[in-house]
């Protein structure tokens, strides 16, 4: 309720039934999904839903069997090599909608996920330009790292991925947050995520003003 935007259950936090079919019935209709399998636990659960494969990296059977037997077309990466499988393995689809993951700094979060996925503040535009050519929408994402401790890990990430979009020039459909949200954990006591929220929504609604961009997470 105190997100403006649409929001992605992240699957593979917990891909019980129970849960899923929870989440469903109180209104997620989106999903985030790392792998294949994850596709058909939700497809098969759910058929009025919409599937974003959001791993970075994935398989190329992944990705051919995630498109064409399951009508997924939102996938993520954040390479130009991810790029040619993606589009070689969908046979050079015009209704892609391909998400560039960047890399933020993670210095709020107990894990960090920059050194693992992300494009860097410099590769980024080229490669924006580069998914220009083939997707018919566009998206940007970022993820602070695992349990985010401080609310500048989503506003730093937020401004990073802002000054990438200015630099690059193309025109974007979607920008997703990620998610990251945190938890109370032993020792671990965040700020209530209200917090969070609220500067996450002021933040896009500064930079949104003339883009028309969707906010999306991926709460898990």
């Amino acid at each position: 309720n105190g997100f403006d935007g649409k929001v992605l259950y992240s699957v593979k936090t917990n891909s019980s039934e129970l849960i899923l079919n929870s989440l469903y019935k109180f209104g997620i209709k989106k999903f985030d999904v790392a792998s294949i399998n994850e596709i058909k636990i939700i497809k098969r659960l759910f058929s009025d839903v919409e599937v974003y494969f959001m791993n970075p990296v994935k398989p190329r059977y992944a990705i051919s069997e995630a498109y064409y037997k399951f009508g997924v077309k939102h996938f993520c990466l954040d390479s130009i090599d991810e790029l040619e499988k993606i589009i070689k393995e969908t046979n050079f689809a015009k209704d892609l909608i391909l998400h560039l993951r960047i890399a933020v700094p993670n210095e709020f979060s107990k894990i960090c996920l920059s050194e693992k996925f992300g494009a860097t503040y410099n590769q980024a535009p080229f490669l924006l330009k580069e998914l220009e050519k083939h997707a018919l929408k566009i998206g940007i994402c970022f993820h602070p790292g695992s349990q985010c401790m401080d609310i500048n890990g989503f506003s730093i990430g937020m401004k990073l991925a802002n000054q990438i979009i200015e630099k690059s020039k193309v025109n974007m459909t979607y920008f997703n947050v990620g998610g990251g949200f945190p938890s109370a954990y032993q020792n671990m006591v965040p700020k209530d995520l209200k917090f969070y929220f609220q500067e996450i929504n002021n933040f896009f609604f500064k930079i949104n003003k003339n883009k028309k961009m969707i906010l999306i997470s991926e709460p898990g």
